[in-house]
């Protein structure tokens, strides 16, 4: 039986900071072999952004953004009267976020996508792709860094990737979404 405390020890150490590749790597180099049967399946992440932007006028920051997370499934499907075809399903993942451990520059959402499975079909022709894909929240408003007559940059916000698609190999998957502003230009 998996040691469940043991995962949620390791992974609550990945997100006591933020969250870089680097980090990622040294702590997935860190884990003990069984721990790393259970954590190869996951995608963990973070959702960033300077605290120049404002934040989301919500309770907590992680009500501020969505994420969305599925893989694609080939399945060989026949018609009546017809010949079988190949069809590609969507099957969810069902992730989950909450707010990260920001600092003095940033504000972080943290996030992870569970049994994620490996994407590499026999045939080489039929991939299954992962796809993570988080949003902010629509007719939110933000607050302004300086309270309600704070100066926040005009523009629309947005996340830099849009999204992440990846066929998974094996090991864990590290995924960072920025959020940026378009500026406005008349």
């Amino acid at each position: 039986m998996p040691d469940f405390k043991a995962a949620q020890g390791a992974v609550g150490k990945l997100f006591s900071g933020a969250l870089s590749s680097n980090r990622f790597e040294k702590w997935r180099a860190g884990l003990a072999e069984e721990l790393a049967e259970i954590l190869d399946r996951y995608a963990f992440g973070e959702i960033f952004w300077r605290k120049a932007l404002g934040r989301p006028h919500t309770p907590s920051l992680s009500e501020g953004f969505e994420i969305e997370a599925w893989h694609d499934e080939w399945v060989l499907v026949g018609t009546p009267g017809g010949a079988a075809h190949w069809q590609v399903l969507q099957a969810p993942y069902f992730p989950s976020w909450w707010d990260g451990q920001s600092d003095d520059e940033y504000w972080r959402v943290s996030f992870l996508v569970p049994n994620l499975v490996q994407g590499h079909s026999i045939d080489g022709e039929h991939d299954e792709h992962t796809h993570v894909v988080p949003s902010i929240r629509r007719a939110l408003w933000w607050t302004s860094p300086g309270g309600p007559f704070g100066v926040a940059p005009a523009g629309m916000r947005k996340l830099e990737p849009p999204a992440a698609i990846f066929v998974k190999g094996e090991g864990g998957v590290h995924l960072s979404f920025e959020v940026v502003v378009s500026l406005f230009i008349p």
